[in-house]
């Protein structure tokens, strides 16, 4: 047996035979005398009295248009409006009107309420500057680096106040470009390993890994690109790119390489009331290729503009 509400308008067609099936009984019924009333007369049965109140109730307003959303009880369920202000909750841009469980759907907003709906609403999504870089440098005789920052990104997690999502994650996708200035005395078969981080972490989590693999002179530049979700609890959140050589074929000379954020976007979501339906592990990794190696060390260096 389903444990599912029907829906509105299975609902109705319920509550009219309900209605029905109540006229039809307080009809058969007798009438009653009025204790106490010597003219006798004759009242209308209380259940035919009800069984119109509702008649007349689903004639004024169907009950489609009457059954409250799950969020806001004061938001009918088939109206123009309640999916988008289901969405909008949701997905935290808002909690509702003053402290109560209402939407107030028929109060003004303000200009300043305007700026805050807003405000929530872009905050969903924030991109990291772009073309933010910083230098690889391998020594000789070596065949890896440092792990390099060369950018981040910043989002704003929603608060603690918002009832609908209180499993918040936040995904961060990124891509990234290698250049490389070849000389004679200088090829690659290189791999490199690009990774993220909470700026409030000392763990550095690879997304992705690559060997590229260039000997003749020449500018060169790859790219690689990558993504991964965090746990996160309402407040800023600041989410670091950084990138590394982990292994190179020649080791003979010494070596710089550039590498540049092409793109970071960083994505606030909610996984339902649990963190159940989601599709993407959090902390996850798809750096294959890297499986086995020691993370690098974390160079102290900044990124450049």
């Amino acid at each position: 047996m389903s444990h599912l509400p029907p829906e509105p308008a299975e609902l109705e067609t319920r509550i009219r035979a309900l209605v029905a099936e109540e006229l039809a009984r307080a009809t058969a019924a007798p009438p009653r005398r009025r204790l106490g009333s010597i003219l006798g007369r004759r009242r209308r049965p209380r259940g035919r009295a009800v069984a119109l109140m509702l008649a007349g109730l689903l004639a004024l307003a169907p009950v489609s248009f009457v059954l409250a959303t799950h969020i806001f009880p004061d938001v009918p369920d088939g109206t123009t409006h309640a999916l988008p202000i289901e969405r909008i909750a949701k997905a935290g841009i808002t909690a509702g009107c003053g402290g109560t469980v209402n939407y107030c759907p028929s109060d003004p907003v303000a200009r300043d309420q305007m700026a805050t709906f807003l405000n929530r609403s872009l905050g969903r999504v924030a991109m990291g500057e772009q073309g933010t870089f910083n230098t690889l440098s391998v020594g000789a005789g070596v065949d890896s680096s440092n792990a390099y920052n060369i950018g981040e990104v910043t989002i704003t997690v929603p608060g603690a106040n918002n009832s609908f999502s209180p499993n918040q994650f936040v995904k961060v996708d990124v891509v990234i470009e290698v250049w490389d200035s070849l000389t004679t005395g200088k090829g690659c078969e290189c791999s490199f390993l690009l990774m993220i981080a909470d700026s409030t972490s000392p763990d550095l989590y690879a997304v992705s890994a690559s060997t590229f693999r260039a000997t003749a002179s020449g500018d060169r530049s790859w790219g690689m690109s990558g993504n991964i979700v965090f746990p996160a609890t309402p407040g800023t959140k600041t989410y670091e790119v950084w990138a590394a050589m982990f292994d190179r074929a020649t080791t003979t000379n010494a070596a710089t390489y550039d590498v540049y954020i092409d793109q970071v976007i960083a994505t606030t979501y909610a996984f339902g009331p649990t963190g159940g339906n989601t599709g993407i592990t959090p902390i996850g990794s798809a750096a294959a290729g890297f499986a086995g190696k020691p993370m690098p060390v974390k160079d102290a260096s900044s990124p450049q503009r």
